[in-house]
C-alpha cells in the first residue's frame, strides 16, 4: 500500500503585504510614492541608477502615506528605487524620462 499526506504549501500571503505603488511611470519631474498605510515612523527609501549608484536617499515622512519625490534633476534612463520597511523591503523600476 501507498500512504500519502497532503500538507498546506507554506508561502507568504501576499494580501497581507503592505501596498506600495510609485507612478507615474515613466516620469520627467516627479513621482509619487504610494504606501497603503501611513506609520508612526518615517519610512526610508533609496533610488539607484542603472549601474547600482545610489543617486537620493530620504524618507516618507511618520503618519503620512506619501511623498512627491522631484526626479527633474535626474538624466533620463531606468531607475530602482526601495522602500525599506523592517519586514519587508520592496523594489521597483521606473522610467525617467527627459524634461
Amino acid at each position: 500500500t501507498l500512504d500519502v499526506e497532503v500538507v498546506e504549501p507554506t508561502g507568504v500571503n501576499e494580501s497581507a503585504l503592505p501596498s506600495r505603488t510609485i507612478y507615474p511611470n515613466p516620469a520627467s519631474s516627479h513621482i509619487i510614492l504610494q504606501l497603503s498605510e501611513s506609520g508612526s515612523t518615517p519610512v526610508p527609501f533609496k533610488v539607484h541608477d542603472a549601474l547600482g549608484k545610489m543617486v537620493l536617499s530620504a524618507s516618507v515622512p511618520a503618519h503620512q502615506q506619501s511623498i512627491s519625490i522631484d526626479v527633474a534633476a535626474l538624466p533620463a534612463g531606468i531607475y530602482a528605487i526601495t522602500v525599506q520597511t523592517t519586514n519587508h523591503p520592496t523594489t521597483f523600476q521606473w522610467i525617467k524620462s527627459q524634461n
